[in-house]
């Protein structure tokens, strides 16, 4: 029997191909770096470039900003966007602050990207899809929590696929959000602190955004372990 749509969503989630995108990533990196070995550019260039960047965003910290409400909605990494938030705000305004601002961004980002995929982008793929005779499935709160909660804690998922499937399933907005900026904002903390830190060679307080980071990938773990087996509640059309 066919699967319905929604335990094929579900299953991506595990999915051996959806892990390779982010190892593929990762030798990209390595193939980036290589490249710019053998093109002679030097540690020190790059230290030229990574100061002249900070000293750029410093004076214009609202840039920072903006690049976190929108770049996490393409497929670009957020992580190295935390890390310099944690450098350019921590140094400016500390760190409690560098984190409530990246945070900020964060849920802006996770805001608008719902919109866009629950409103225009929904709408045209829902035409493809009756074209297919292939349904949308309805969630109930049972089910739209279970899903956002293995979407947003399964590892090597790209953040931005994250938010289209949950905006383009229109998941209850009123647990969108506060599950979603709960979440992100455990590993979100974890890097702006760790960046801030090791820039300014505090190593105890780097350690100790090292230490979230770890805490957050263990209980998003212990999570998914506990949530991924169960099939999701809730109707589905094509069941």
């Amino acid at each position: 029997m066919k699967k319905p749509l929604l335990h094929r969503i579900l299953s991506l989630t595990g999915d051996s191909r959806i892990q390779m995108l982010g190892a593929a990533s990762f030798l990209l990196c390595v193939g980036l770096g290589f490249w710019a070995w053998h093109a002679g550019i030097t540690g020190a260039d790059l230290r030229m470039w990574f100061g002249e960047t900070l000293a750029f965003l410093r004076h214009h910290p609202y840039l920072l900003f903006f690049a976190i409400v929108l770049l996490p909605a393409l497929p670009v990494p957020a992580s190295p966007l935390l890390i310099l938030s944690g450098i350019v705000y921590g140094s400016q305004f500390g760190m409690p602050v560098a984190c409530a601002i990246t945070i900020l961004g964060l849920v802006l980002n996770m805001s608008w990207t719902y919109a866009v995929a629950a409103g225009p982008a929904r709408a045209l793929v829902e035409r493809l899809m009756r074209r297919l005779e292939v349904h949308v499935p309805k969630l109930s709160t049972g089910g739209a929590f279970q899903l956002i909660l293995i979407m947003r804690i399964t590892p090597g998922f790209p953040f931005f696929l994250q938010n289209l499937v949950l905006g383009f399933l229109r998941v209850p907005f009123r647990l969108y959000l506060p599950m979603s900026a709960a979440l992100t904002s455990i590993f979100a903390i974890g890097f702006v602190v760790s960046g801030g830190a090791i820039f300014k060679g505090n190593f105890s307080l780097a350690l100790l955004g090292v230490v979230l980071v770890v805490l957050a990938i263990t209980l998003t773990g212990w999570l998914r372990k506990r949530y991924a087996a169960k099939p999701a509640i809730g109707p589905d059309p094509e069941e």
